[in-house]
């Protein structure tokens, strides 16, 4: 007996990058479209910022310990959408290195339930959501200028 297969809808994305639709023709979306109506009735929220931009978004990190695609920017937010629904473009994901990803969400308490997902195995990938340091993003480029200035004054 043939599988279901929840569609993810019209899509911006896959309207306008014939490869990537053809990658996810036969993934399953629906755990993202429970999570996000979770989300929903949980938070009244998104699951990530309603805003083109990041800013004032929690930040998350995905790890992906098994895929069956090239991990770009693009499959790794759609890879992220199949798991958590909201739009792909909206989770405004980073590369950072090897099968390391950074990505958004609305808020503190929408990561926190991501967190508790801890792992999502599709016949496609398998990856893990972890905290991205204390949610926000600027905490290590903060760091990285302290340590700098240190250097400039002499204390390091």
């Amino acid at each position: 007996m043939a599988r279901q297969v929840c569609s993810p809808g019209a899509l911006f994305e896959l309207e306008h990058d014939p490869a990537l639709a053809e990658l996810v023709e036969d993934w399953d979306f629906s755990p993202g479209k429970r999570f996000q109506a979770e989300v929903l009735r949980k938070f009244s929220s998104s699951v990530h910022h309603p805003s083109s931009s990041p800013d004032g978004s929690f930040f998350m990190l995905v790890v992906f310990r098994r895929y069956l695609f090239r991990l770009t920017k693009e499959s790794v937010a759609m890879a992220i959408h199949c798991c958590l629904g909201g739009s792909p473009a909206g989770f405004h994901v980073t590369y950072l290195q090897d099968q390391h990803f950074h990505f958004s969400v609305a808020s503190k308490h929408v990561g926190l339930l991501v967190r508790a997902l801890k792992r999502i195995t599709t016949d496609h990938f398998d990856i893990y959501f972890h905290m991205w340091r204390d949610g926000v993003k600027t905490r290590n480029s903060n760091r990285k200028n302290g340590k700098k200035k240190r250097r400039i004054l002499g204390q390091l």
